[in-house]
């Protein structure tokens, strides 16, 4: 059992494993000398969970992208990043699951992707929502099984009666709900560059390039 658990560890440390909920964030050095932020809370808690154009806007292109190309409400997909990782690409769950969407080892497997790159872990992600969208057809359904997994939705015949997965359904629709159309890009006269979703007031600002979040 011993030797089971350091393998685990050792797993995730390497990156040969794969999804997270945001929570208690410690950051920690693997044997290679990269950080990553582990997730030592439980997923889902009721925690202020905010979408920040900064922290999304470096993903921004490749979100959008998939999302077209799986026919994915973008918003859906960002409202659900800011919950699993607050768009950490380094982010580990206690449970293994890696990335900005929480990518599990059989979920990376399945779609042959490498969870530890940014893009790949996108393409991963979005493309499961999608499929787990078209099967049941319920945005609410789909975040369970996204969160809990297949077999607990169909064994509760609907959302599992776990706390996390409860909370986790009710903050990214939340999120989600808030639909923000617009985030803005824009330098300051210092040269300071912003993410908001308000436009800077005129005479405030060298540049400015609006960002559009809807497909």
């Amino acid at each position: 059992m011993r030797g089971l658990k350091v393998s685990v560890l050792c797993m995730i440390f390497l990156g040969l494993a794969g999804g997270l909920r945001a929570d208690t964030i410690r950051v920690v050095t693997d044997p290679s000398g990269r950080k990553i932020f582990v997730n030592e809370g439980s997923p889902g808690n009721d925690r202020h969970v905010q979408l920040s154009p900064k922290k999304y806007q470096p993903y921004l292109d490749h979100i959008r992208r998939y999302c077209q190309q799986y026919r994915v409400d973008i918003n859906l997909v960002l409202a659900l990043i800011a919950v699993e990782s607050d768009f950490r690409n380094h982010a580990v769950s206690r449970t293994g699951a890696i990335g900005l969407m929480q990518i599990m080892p059989s979920t990376a497997q399945r779609y042959g992707i490498n969870p530890w790159i940014p893009e790949e872990n996108l393409k991963g992600g979005i493309r499961h929502l999608a499929y787990l969208l078209r099967r049941y057809r319920d945005v609410k359904l789909a975040l369970a099984a996204y969160n809990a997994g297949e077999k607990a939705v169909e064994a509760y015949h609907g959302i599992p009666p776990f706390p996390e997965t409860q909370r986790y359904v009710k903050m990214v629709m939340k999120l989600y709900h808030q639909r923000p159309r617009y985030a803005y890009r824009w330098t300051d006269m210092r040269g300071v560059t912003y993410f908001t979703y308000e436009p800077p007031a005129p005479g405030t600002y060298k540049t400015l390039k609006r960002l559009e979040l809807r497909r």
